[in-house]
């Protein structure tokens, strides 16, 4: 092997990352060359047993501590085991011998076992012990909440990277590497390439197999309607998420504390191209265009959503408290996410302005997650759930012009333009006349449902109907005259239902929205999130996307309510445990990529309409920001959606463990109290909490009692 290529090749198991090459026909012809000593041991007598020798000694050891509890040493041991295999077989790579001249150099010791075939009698072994651990494990810690969901994460760490779809040699069933494949049968198609494939139609795709495997010409013919095609296995893989939750959907809200967007997230991640493939939105047509428009949707009905939900003559009594969040938090919000961006991206003032503005608002949707529909929100005060749900649904709107203040920085060289932009444009007519309008279209909605409804025109059927409709509606006719969406959206909620009435309360809308629109989006997300962008892009590396989001999660809202509640600025939040709370709840999400892709848009053609795609020859200043903008604002929202969903299980944790064993409910979900440090009003919080539980116990026992009559 010459000098040049043995310096091109990756260190061995001294080097943990890199960024692996493509393998050639001369290092696969290495691997078969020569017997692979790392990776034979697994076959040979008395391999199995040491697993089950190494198990029982680690619990020995544990054992024999002072004061060990057979729960921890259960936990210690299962942990143990699992962070040995995950090192041994899938984080170090290469093999540590000199000889097959490097060919291992980019397997990990799984890929390398049996030369890659999976399902041997080996690889179901190792598969089969951390399973089979984990289940010892749960029983001897007897099924205890905290040390299941411990054990459970580290035996998917280990037992994931060991399913097929995740070999990292999944193109290797072509051992030839063809340059080109004709076609057996009679299309006539040719494949060029074995990256095509990724492209190919169903048809070449049997095609290939064919000519691969011409003995399983029998097997295919007789399957020969099959067409996994990548939207065909997206709505496979989707529905299957949302009717497993719809499922377990009470026992992950009221007995998890968990709420769909961190889960459906997580699940679009495992999906998503960078593991097992299954949904790829990029391939089939989601561009920026589609993200802007999906984007626009969810928001504007979710903060529809919340302007319906607000209790009647909300904005006259607590526009005080409203005003100050969406004043100077806001301001401040943004003003220390554009310092924390400038100053580890190195930007300028005004592309660092862009992008705080886009992580400014608090999202309506992972909001709505939280504050409603579950067991964890009647443990909150209403008059604090109001306050939440009512900023949320605001301020998407109101971050319009802290996100166009950055634009016109960059857009306009002289004053007289930049005031022109944000002041006439943008407050004035996008923002005031949307408030206008939208209040308008819910009063005027409100007067003609009623008017069919007092008629008996409309049957029950079409509330939901009516509901959706409307919502869209108002998105759709501000955006084509080029107003705040948002708030028109919002400000129509809180219209049609004006008068305390709401005439179409009785739908369940967010419950439905919840589990389909947002959850359905939040797998999107998971699998689109541009793992590639997060290194070496610009200015962008992993350590500072995670500085950035630590500094941001952690100043840009806690500091600023706290010292507005200390000066006695926010009459609704009465304690520091609240003022906290209202200060840690501030999640970024959908919202933010909608403003992300809008920023975008206007640096791409001054216009609201974003192109397919970021071009490449645009000015220095912009083209940084539309390069940079994207993955920031991904990297945060998936951070935000992780830390705050499954912040109220960490709360509810917290507060379940700090009483004394006496005092604690046998579950974690029969947890009712309110959470500690947070004053209730007797009167509405009491009625809103046992009325919460109860119709949501009173429709279950209905519906249970529905369907027993049926059967």
């Amino acid at each position: 092997m010459s000098l040049e290529a043995k310096e091109a090749r990756r260190r061995r198991s001294s080097s943990l990352v890199y960024k692996e090459p493509p393998e050639s026909l001369e290092q696969l012809s290495d691997q078969s060359a020569l017997p692979n000593l790392n990776a034979e041991w697994v076959n040979a007598k008395g391999a199995w047993a040491i697993h089950v020798v190494l198990i029982l000694l680690g619990k020995v050891l544990f054992d024999i501590i002072p004061g060990m509890t057979q729960e921890i040493s259960w936990t210690l041991v299962n942990l143990s085991y699992m962070a040995g295999s995950y090192l041994m077989f899938h984080y170090v790579r290469g093999v540590p011998f000199d000889f097959n001249a490097g060919a291992f150099d980019n397997l990990n010791m799984w890929e390398q076992i049996d030369n890659g075939d999976q399902y041997t009698p080996a690889k179901k072994f190792l598969l089969t012990v951390p399973i089979v651990l984990f289940l010892v494990s749960t029983h001897f810690t007897h099924y205890d909440l905290t040390y299941f969901i411990i054990n459970c994460l580290a035996t998917l760490a280990v037992v994931i990277p060991k399913l097929p779809s995740l070999r990292q040699q999944s193109d290797t069933v072509l051992l030839f590497r063809p340059t080109s494949i004709r076609c057996p049968c009679s299309c006539s198609d040719t494949v060029d390439s074995v990256s095509a494939l990724a492209h190919s139609s169903a048809r070449q795709l049997r095609c290939v197999y064919l000519r691969v495997f011409p003995g399983s010409r029998s097997f295919i013919m007789a399957w020969s309607q099959l067409e996994p095609t990548p939207p065909h296995v997206t709505y496979l893989t989707l529905t299957s998420f949302l009717i497993l939750y719809a499922l377990f959907s009470l026992m992950i809200r009221n007995r998890l504390h968990l709420s769909e967007p961190p889960l459906a997230t997580v699940f679009g991640i495992a999906t998503g191209p960078k593991a097992l493939g299954w949904i790829q939105p990029y391939n089939w047509g989601f561009s920026d265009d589609v993200i802007q428009e999906t984007t626009r949707l969810i928001v504007g009905i979710q903060c529809f959503a919340v302007g319906l939900e607000l209790p009647d003559g909300y904005f006259g009594q607590k526009w005080r408290a409203l005003l100050v969040l969406l004043g100077p938090v806001m301001t401040m919000g943004w003003l220390i996410c554009a310092v924390f961006i400038k100053l580890i991206f190195r930007t300028d003032i005004a592309t660092a302005l862009t992008i705080s503005a886009c992580l400014t608002p608090t999202d309506p949707v992972l909001a709505a997650s939280v504050l409603s529909n579950s067991q964890f929100s009647t443990r909150v005060p209403k008059r604090i759930r109001d306050l939440l749900s009512a900023e949320s649904g605001c301020n998407d709107g109101v971050s319009f012009p802290f996100l166009f203040f950055g634009l016109s920085l960059l857009t306009k060289s002289t004053a007289g333009g930049v005031f022109k932009k944000w002041f006439l444009i943008t407050i004035l007519y996008q923002c005031v006349v949307g408030i206008l309008l939208g209040i308008a279209l819910g009063f005027a909605f409100n007067w003609l449902y009623k008017f069919s409804h007092s008629r008996e025109m409309m049957g029950r059927a079409s509330y939901l109907a009516f509901y959706l409709l409307l919502a869209i509606f108002s998105i759709g006719l501000a955006s084509t005259i080029g107003v705040d969406d948002f708030l028109v959206a919002f400000c129509a909620g809180r219209g049609f239902s004006h008068g305390g009435n709401a005439p179409t309360e009785d739908t369940r809308l967010p419950v439905i929205i919840d589990l389909m629109l947002n959850s359905a989006f939040f797998i999107f997300f998971g699998a689109m999130i541009p793992w590639d962008s997060f290194n070496n892009l610009d200015a962008i590396t992993p350590w500072r996307l995670l500085g950035v989001l630590a500094l941001v999660l952690a100043f840009r809202r806690i500091p600023i309510v706290f010292s507005l509640y200390k000066l006695k600025f926010l009459p609704s939040v009465r304690t520091a445990t609240e003022a906290m709370f209202v200060g840690h709840f501030g999640p970024m999400g959908v919202g933010a990529l909608f403003l992300a892709i809008e920023a975008r848009a206007q640096l791409e053609t001054d216009t609201s309409l974003p192109l397919p795609h970021p071009p490449s020859d645009l000015d220095p200043d912009r083209q940084r920001t539309v390069t940079m903008i994207w993955p920031i604002v991904c990297f945060v929202v998936l951070g935000s959606t992780l830390f705050h969903g499954m912040s109220t299980l960490v709360i509810s944790l917290g507060g379940h463990f700090s009483r004394h064993k006496g005092e604690r409910a046998p579950l974690m979900g029969g947890e009712r109290e309110g959470l500690h440090g947070m004053v209730f009003d007797e009167g509405e919080d009491a009625a809103t909490s046992e009325n919460d539980g109860r119709d949501e116990d009173e429709a279950e026992s209905g519906y249970r009692s529905f369907i027993n009559s049926r059967t």
